[in-house]
């Protein structure tokens, strides 16, 4: 049995589009996750919302709605 690298042509533009992406910056570190994962479960309002607004809006969106809703925010939203 022979073993062959080769990639189809479409593998090889799965290949091409994903290394084409830049790397993706990660907007908070782990401290500052923590730190924010435990203010949003708690659901504190000592929670820097303008900072969120520049940073990340969508995950101010979320928050908000767990808020609103009374459930929590799911943690991969936040790490």
């Amino acid at each position: 049995m022979k073993n062959s690298t080769l990639l189809t042509k479409i593998q090889t533009e799965i290949m091409k589009e994903f290394y084409s992406v830049g790397p993706t910056k990660v907007i908070f570190d782990k401290r500052e996750r923590e730190a924010l994962w435990n203010k949003a479960s708690k659901r504190l309002t000592n929670i820097n919302f303008s900072q969120l607004v520049e940073k990340c809006p969508a995950l101010l969106h979320q928050i908000m709605v767990s808020y609103d809703s009374g459930n929590n925010i799911q943690s991969a939203a936040i790490c």
